[in-house]
């Protein structure tokens, strides 16, 4: 009976919302025409429009308790679930390393694996013989590393931004791996610290940076909608992002696809900034932090120093078809069209991390006017 209203509802009108305690239901994309049962929830395509919904039992992965219905379908794949992921993943780790207590390994994959990659909050290592999983060691929480690990619940279900879904409620989390490099610059840390301290990066760090620009230029637009999408759900649910550091882009040069991830990082230095600006969540997300994350608008005007002519025209040309790309790709979503709210989170990271200074924004503008006409929208 609720699922008949709820078609009935779906046709008459694009969305809706009324509270309910049974189900929460979310865009999916699957082909056939039958209800089919995946992880408590029901999957169905059932409307005059060909859209796809599934109805998944709301729990604690869901804030409100709530029935939604919406025609948007740029929400792929059935929705993640903490419990299925934690049961997969024990699964996978005694298949690995039978009966070895879970936490005696992620302490000794901490003191002496190989560590992927490492940021301001956290460092990663995979997990040996485990490769879809990953282990962040979160500074600024010390802890026993030994201390039991259990299952979190999962902050986002429709995307894998890099979410734990299991910690041991300190300095360990657990997450899924996910595709991709570090986009452009490698050690985006070090590129920092040359700006703050010389106002200049070296050649090699430009090289490197147009190397990775001249790739994804030749990504299909489609790979640009599908980040779009991506910042579009952030959007929608009130997650802020981090555009200054675009190593929380992974680039999959294979399947031609970005993939945002840490974007939970950026709340706690977030919040102050959000509560001193309330009344703008509206500009939160913009077309703009999604060319920044692509290009580095605030760091491009180093980079060229350190080019010849041929070179700096070349970055130019390529860095237009890319904004070109991104402005495309928006047009159907919410995200801003202002660059207010991303400039001023830029100056008050300054402000709360004594190793920036002026060199971090201030060549921000002489990108913007650089393309003010690809800009002019």
């Amino acid at each position: 009976m609720l699922i008949n209203s709820c078609i009935t509802d779906i046709q008459k009108r694009n969305s809706y919302t009324r509270k309910s305690g049974r189900f929460a239901v979310r865009p999916c994309c699957y082909s056939n025409n039958s209800i089919k049962t995946f992880d408590n929830s029901i999957i169905i395509k059932k409307n005059s429009n060909g859209d796809t919904l599934y109805f998944h039992k709301t729990n604690n992965n869901f804030s409100n308790e709530y029935l939604k219905i919406s025609k948007n379908t740029s929400f792929k794949g059935i929705p993640l679930t903490s419990k299925k992921l934690y049961s997969e993943f024990l699964k996978e780790y005694k298949k690995a390393y039978g009966t070895i207590p879970l936490e005696d390994t992620v302490a000794s994959v901490i003191n002496t694996g190989v560590e992927l990659a490492h940021g301001r909050e956290k460092q990663i290592f995979k997990i040996p013989k485990m490769p879809e999983y990953l282990i962040g060691y979160l500074y600024d929480n010390p802890h026993d590393k030994k201390d039991k690990i259990n299952e979190t619940p999962l902050v986002f279900c429709e995307y894998n931004f890099g979410q734990p879904f299991a910690t041991n409620g300190s300095d360990i989390i657990i997450k899924k791996y996910i595709a991709g490099e570090p986009h452009l610059v490698s050690d985006f840390l070090q590129v920092i610290n040359y700006i703050t301290k010389n106002d200049k990066v070296t050649r090699e760090m430009a090289l490197e940076y147009s190397d990775k620009l001249r790739l994804i230029k030749a990504f299909p637009q489609d790979a640009y909608n599908d980040l779009a999408k991506q910042l579009e759900y952030l959007y929608e649910n009130n997650q802020p992002i981090d555009s200054v550091n675009s190593s929380n882009l992974l680039v999959d040069y294979e399947n031609k696809k970005f993939n945002l991830i840490d974007v939970l990082d950026s709340l706690n230095k977030y919040k102050p900034f959000a509560d001193k600006h309330k009344g703008q969540e509206k500009d939160r997300i913009s077309v703009y932090d999604m060319i920044t994350l692509l290009i580095d608008m605030k760091f491009q005007p180093y980079y060229l120093d350190q080019l010849n002519a041929n070179e700096q025209q070349e970055i130019i040309t390529i860095s237009k078809d890319i904004i070109n790309k991104c402005i495309n790709a928006t047009i159907p979503t919410k995200l801003s069209k202002k660059d207010d709210l991303m400039c001023a989170f830029f100056k008050y990271l300054i402000s709360i991390f004594p190793d920036l200074n002026e060199n971090f924004v201030k060549r921000y503008p002489e990108c913007k006017a650089l393309y003010k006409d690809e800009l002019n929208f």
